[in-house]
C-alpha cells in the first residue's frame, strides 16, 4: 500500500488493492510451470518411445541372428554332402569349394548379426541406464510392425 502526499494542489495516490500485480505473477508462474510439464512430458514420450524403437531392434536382430544361425547349419549339412559326394566320385572338387565359399559367407552373416545384436542390447542398456553388458531375454514372438 503506497501513499503519496505532495501539497494540496498535488495528487494524491493510494494503493488500496494491489491484487492484481499479484494476480498476474501468480498466472505467469503457473503458465511456466504448465509449459515446464509439457516439457516433461515431451521428454518422456521421447524416451519412451527410443526404448520401444530399441527394443523392436534387438527382437529384429534376435530374429534374424536365429534365420542365420539356421542357416548355417544348412550350410554346413550341404558342405558335408558335397564332400560325400566328392568322395565318391559323384561330384566335381568345385562343388565343394563353391559349398564351402557359401557356408563361410553364413558364417560372416551370423558374426555381423551377432555383433549388430550385441551393439543393439548394448543400446538399450545405455538407454536404460544399465551396464552395457547386462543380459535380457526378448520374447521374439512379439508381432513388430
Amino acid at each position: 500500500a503506497g501513499f503519496t502526499n505532495v501539497n494540496a494542489n498535488a495528487t494524491m495516490q493510494w494503493t488500496l488493492f494491489d491484487g492484481f500485480r499479484m494476480m498476474a505473477v501468480d498466472d505467469q508462474m503457473s503458465n511456466l510451470a504448465d509449459a515446464e510439464r509439457e516439457r516433461a512430458r515431451g521428454s518422456y514420450a521421447r524416451v519412451i518411445g527410443d526404448v520401444m524403437t530399441r527394443y523392436a531392434g534387438v527382437v529384429a536382430a534376435e530374429r534374424a541372428l536365429a534365420g542365420a544361425r539356421a542357416a548355417l547349419v544348412l550350410a554346413e549339412r550341404r558342405l558335408e554332402i558335397a564332400a560325400a559326394r566328392k568322395a565318391q566320385g559323384q561330384a566335381a572338387a568345385t562343388v565343394v569349394a563353391q559349398a564351402e565359399i557359401d557356408r563361410n559367407n553364413v558364417r560372416v552373416q551370423v558374426e555381423r548379426l551377432r555383433t549388430s545384436l550385441m551393439l543393439s542390447r548394448a543400446g538399450l542398456n545405455t538407454l536404460i541406464v544399465r551396464e552395457t553388458r547386462d543380459s535380457f531375454a526378448v520374447d521374439t514372438t512379439l508381432s513388430m510392425p
